[in-house]
């Protein structure tokens, strides 16, 4: 009898267990999930694994795609269905329930053979949308700057933390920065938490990081420097305008509704005016004049 093991991940707070089966020989992606590797024990989301042809696909699935991959979502009983596509063809299907706490991913022999892990992109993110979404947090286009346990999140899909554009060049001791287009951001007892991912480019921020927000800043050019704060219906809708909506389960989008409306009830959202020219910015991290707990960026 074959035996088969669990390697352990966890991913924005949620601790998944994939199986090995005998003989297979996939592994994490190359450096980007090595901050995220952990014991399979205790895990929240259960993954089982294996090599054979794939079930059909219901013809209303949802069809999502981006440069890498094309992948499909179609309910499927009281669960879901997911087939990903790479450039040879169909690489994975994956059957999971209803709250994706449950599944199996059944590799094609020729990704099987390639070494593809069952979870890689895009089927890693999926899951953490869903399982962030139901536990009142929300997926974010967007980018932070960490200092100590504190962090702030710049709203939008293009950063403004040194990436092309404009560039904020930060002068404070200690500051950290995280850019890319997806940042998980959670509720906890204790403060709304930006958490760490392998899809975020960290410049000098460690991956697997996890620090409380103080507040989130939608930037937006402007002659003069201004900051202000938003009211809360225009807080919600600046939020929503960059979240990750899965919009083939319309049950968990309309969660991101009430994601938004809690996180944004916690935390100050700013609508910040920064000038096209090299100017510095004379405020301090956690300045109460500001009440917005905004940093001194320097804009060149």
């Amino acid at each position: 009898m074959s035996r088969t093991r669990l390697r352990g991940i966890e991913l924005a707070g949620t601790r998944m267990g994939v199986e090995v089966p005998a003989g297979s020989n996939w592994s994490w992606p190359a450096g980007r999930y090595d901050d995220f590797v952990c014991a399979p024990e205790g895990a929240e989301v259960y993954v089982g694994v294996r090599v054979g042809a794939a079930p059909v696909l219901p013809r209303d699935a949802f069809v999502y795609e981006n440069r890498t991959h094309r992948f499909e979502v179609a309910e499927r009983g009281d669960g879901w269905i997911v087939a990903i596509h790479g450039p040879d063809g169909l690489e994975r299907t994956a059957l999971f329930d209803e709250s994706f706490s449950e599944g199996e991913v059944i590799l094609s022999p020729a990704a099987a053979s390639d070494g593809i892990a069952p979870l890689e992109h895009p089927l890693d993110e999926l899951i953490v949308l869903h399982r962030t979404v139901r536990a009142g947090g929300l997926v974010l286009r967007g980018s932070v700057v960490v200092r100590n346990d504190r962090a702030l999140l710049f709203l939008g899909g293009t950063s403004p933390v040194g990436e092309g554009g404009r560039r904020l060049s930060w002068q404070q001791p200690g500051a950290q920065r995280l850019t890319g287009q997806r940042v998980v951001v959670l509720p906890t007892l204790e403060g709304v938490r930006a958490v760490g991912s392998p899809w975020s480019h960290s410049v000098d921020a460690p991956g697997a990081f996890s620090a409380r927000i103080d507040a989130m800043h939608s930037i937006r050019p402007a002659p003069a420097v201004f900051a202000d704060r938003l009211s809360p219906d225009d807080a919600v809708n600046e939020v929503l305008a960059q979240a990750l909506v899965p919009i083939h389960d319309p049950m968990c989008a309309d969660r991101c509704f009430d994601a938004a409306a809690g996180i944004t009830s916690r935390l100050p959202v700013v609508r910040l005016g920064l000038p096209e020219e090299k100017r510095v910015v004379p405020f301090t991290w956690g300045r109460t004049d500001t009440e917005v707990a905004f940093a001194p960026p320097f804009v060149n």
